[in-house]
């Protein structure tokens, strides 16, 4: 059970990793991580859903797609 639980925290850490990537300077950072964030599909949701409320606008937008 232990190694199940350390997989899905690694999990949210990797998908909250490119929810940062976001709002990285350089547009290749950006449309990659949007990239794996779609590959993810519906595990991805949740921090997408909380990405939608992200102060920044290129975040919301990506995040939208």
């Amino acid at each position: 059970m232990g190694c199940i639980l350390a997989l899905l925290l690694s999990a949210q850490e990797d998908v909250g990793r490119l929810i940062h990537r976001l709002a990285d300077a350089d547009i290749a950072v950006r449309q990659r991580a949007t990239d794996d964030l779609m590959q993810l599909g519906e595990k991805a949701l949740p921090a997408l859903e909380r990405a939608l409320k992200d102060d920044d606008a290129e975040v919301r937008g990506r995040a939208a797609q």
